[in-house]
């Protein structure tokens, strides 16, 4: 009985849960590519690979790489010149990369709280829908937030190398990981005590490459920052209170995340117990330090661009609240103790809400529809275009029609494409969600439509 007591139970839970996450994710991953994997991400790795690898911003053009630093790209394109490519190897290397933010919540859990806090957190990472949708994604979040979870874990532990390398890599994959570099340097000016100063200096560290990367991009391409995402921030109060409605929303009610609430009150109501103050100086180090970046990320959104998955390097902080929750409970002695059993139960509530009821791009798996709903336009429209045919598709339609290796057919087919919804063409076809073609079709015949969920498809020719 004492040797069973004795095994590692926590990663053993993680392993297990891991396995089961594969198992059920491995059908997506010979998926088609989704919408912006389609549309940017997955022709910027490919790009990458057929052109060149590289870091400068003259390795994609800014049409790719949207003024974004490129470590993402290359990281992919360097995996795909490795192994080769096909769309199930470079599926299966992001769904590795969304094992390791899940295995690296767990280890930052077991390490700083308590061999349940690992569990609990780590496990709940890989229940919830959104990272499930994420996880086999040719998309920069996932990556991004697990190199900011190991760039504030690194400067937690005081390993300085560790987190410029760390923190160098996070603001190379995009520009919000700054938040991540401002949330340690204002953690060391609030706490940092007689080190104050030297944890500031060396929290800009990660500056020094990024620093680089956008003088280079001036002299070769005229901008420091992406002109049509800047036109984006506004300090509005009327947009900033709507971004942070959503927010909210999506990080703290949507898919059964509410429950986390529940699992977060437990836990402040046992520490006040325990400490009888709300003094921040009694809070744990990491979560003064994952507590300023998880404030300065949702400052940072509500001025900025918004869309869900920006918010997805926050999740792993808040499940990491469940765990302290735990750690809380188990301080408090054996009588409260069983109260941890209701947080261990939260991740349950996430199960059925794997299915959305609207388009939310790649939030759940609904996706899977639109998808197949697009599979059946591009079969439908290559069957039916001719050789003299000017063809219109909306996106997301056109860019399947670019590239066999994005997932949607088997051999690049010659076709007079046009993505522009107001040209004169003898074929068309779109979807929803997507761009429809603008010109009057009153004298075009209806050939095709199909729909499901919330999808659907038409195509349509034009009568001689």
């Amino acid at each position: 009985m004492q040797s069973l007591q004795k095994l590692p139970w926590s990663p053993i839970l993680m392993g297990i849960a891991s396995i089961l996450f594969v198992i059920a994710k491995w059908a997506d991953l010979s998926l088609p590519f989704f919408w912006d994997e389609l549309g940017v991400y997955g022709p910027g790795v490919l790009a990458m690979v057929d052109e060149g690898i590289g870091l400068l911003p003259s390795a994609l053009p800014p049409d790719l790489s949207r003024g974004h630093p490129l470590f993402f790209y290359f990281f992919f394109a360097a995996w795909t010149k490795i192994v080769g490519y096909s769309i199930v190897k470079i599926h299966f290397f992001a769904l590795m990369v969304t094992l390791g933010v899940a295995w690296t919540t767990w280890w930052i859990g077991y390490k700083l709280l308590h061999e349940a806090a690992g569990a609990i957190a780590g496990i709940a990472v890989l229940m919830m829908p959104f990272i499930f949708a994420q996880a086999h994604l040719i998309l920069p979040e996932m990556l991004l937030g697990g190199l900011m979870l190991w760039g504030l874990y690194s400067f937690h532990q005081r390993k300085w190398w560790a987190y410029l390398i760390w923190g160098s890599l996070a603001v190379l994959t995009k520009e919000s990981a700054l938040v991540m570099v401002m949330a340690c340097l204002t953690y060391s000016l609030l706490f940092g005590a007689a080190e104050r100063w030297k944890m500031s200096l060396i929290s800009l560290s990660p500056l020094i490459g990024f620093a680089l990367f956008l003088i280079i991009q001036r002299f070769q391409n005229g901008w420091f920052f992406f002109p049509y995402h800047t036109g984006f921030i506004s300090f509005d109060w009327v947009e900033m209170q709507g971004k942070f409605v959503k927010l909210w929303n999506f990080i703290l009610e949507y898919q059964g995340r509410w429950a986390i609430q529940i699992g977060l009150g437990i836990g402040l109501i046992a520490f006040l117990w325990r400490k009888r103050t709300l003094n921040p100086n009694e809070i744990h180090p990491w979560f003064q330090l994952s507590g300023i970046f998880l404030l300065g990320m949702m400052a940072f959104t509500v001025i900025n661009f918004y869309m869900d998955r920006y918010l997805l390097s926050l999740l792993p902080i808040l499940v990491l609240g469940l765990g302290a929750a735990i750690r809380e409970l188990f301080l408090l002695g054996k009588a409260w103790r069983y109260l941890s059993i209701a947080i261990f139960l939260i991740p349950l509530n996430f199960i059925p809400h794997h299915q959305g009821e609207e388009f939310r791009y790649d939030t759940d798996i609904n996706y899977r529809s639109l998808l197949s709903v697009q599979q059946a336009a591009v079969d439908l429209m290559i069957q039916e275009a001719q050789p003299t045919d000017s063809v219109f598709a909306g996106f997301p339609i056109y860019y399947a029609l670019k590239d066999p290796r994005y997932g949607f057919t088997e051999r690049y087919y010659p076709l007079k494409l046009t993505g522009n919804p107001r040209a004169e063409v003898d074929l068309a076809g779109f979807m929803y969600p997507g761009v429809r073609y603008e010109k009057a079709i009153n004298d075009s015949l209806k050939i095709w439509t199909q729909s499901q969920g919330y999808s659907w498809a038409e195509v349509f020719r034009r009568n001689p």
